[in-house]
């Protein structure tokens, strides 16, 4: 475990640098904390890509830890994928004013998201703030009342608009790689399984996402 913790501390050091010389153009944020709404920029990425198919009943089987989600309306709610979890069930939407105090994504943390906090996410949860990539000064972090504040290590995102781009994830990929590293592999392909391009998510990130499960 001792010698583990220099590798975590310096990836996750590794994607703060990424974000302040490479993309950090936004009140200069780490935005790998956020989940934005895949289709942010993108009004013709067809629906079918973006959510995929559901279980043939309609419902899915609620996973452990429970999951909670900021949504503050930017994005298209045909095409947002924490809508769609929302809608099955997996995750719970919350108000402003409503605390998580569990685990949250979160780009005012300073260190990421470890299999350590598995205690608090077990008993409070994961929670996630879903709004667009185009609009993200314009959420009130601030307000957010949050628990044990995390980002999320570097990842490559999936989705079929951001594909390829560091960082640039949905809710969905989000709390999937939340999940992956606090060890719950089968209820994060549970949440991505949900999405037709979902279980490409963990193929794509699998030697990141079990080297960042590994460390405590």
């Amino acid at each position: 475990t001792g010698r583990r913790e220099p590798f975590f501390r310096l990836i996750a050091g590794l994607t703060g640098l990424f974000f302040q010389f490479g993309m950090g153009r936004s009140r200069r944020h780490s935005r790998h904390g956020v989940a934005p709404n895949v289709n942010a920029d993108d009004e013709s990425a067809p629906e079918e890509l973006l959510v995929g198919p559901i279980c043939a009943d309609g419902e899915a089987e609620i996973p452990r830890p429970r999951m909670f989600m900021w949504d503050f309306g930017q994005c298209d709610a045909k095409r947002c994928t924490g809508r769609r979890l929302a809608k099955l069930g997996l995750v719970r939407e919350l108000r402003t004013a409503q605390p998580c105090h569990g685990v949250v994504l979160t780009p005012r943390a300073t260190t990421s998201i470890s299999y350590a906090d598995c205690p608090v996410a077990e008993a409070s949860g994961v929670g996630v703030v879903d709004c667009s990539w185009a609009q993200l000064d314009k959420v009130p972090f601030n307000r957010l009342k949050s628990g044990r504040e995390r980002l999320l290590p570097f990842l490559i995102a999936a989705n079929p608009v951001n594909y390829g781009k560091p960082l640039k994830l949905t809710c969905a990929e989000a709390l999937g790689a939340a999940l992956y590293i606090l060890r719950r592999k089968e209820e994060a392909k549970t949440v991505l399984s949900h999405f037709s391009w979902g279980p490409g998510f963990l193929v794509l990130n699998r030697g990141l996402l079990d080297s960042y499960a590994a460390c405590e």
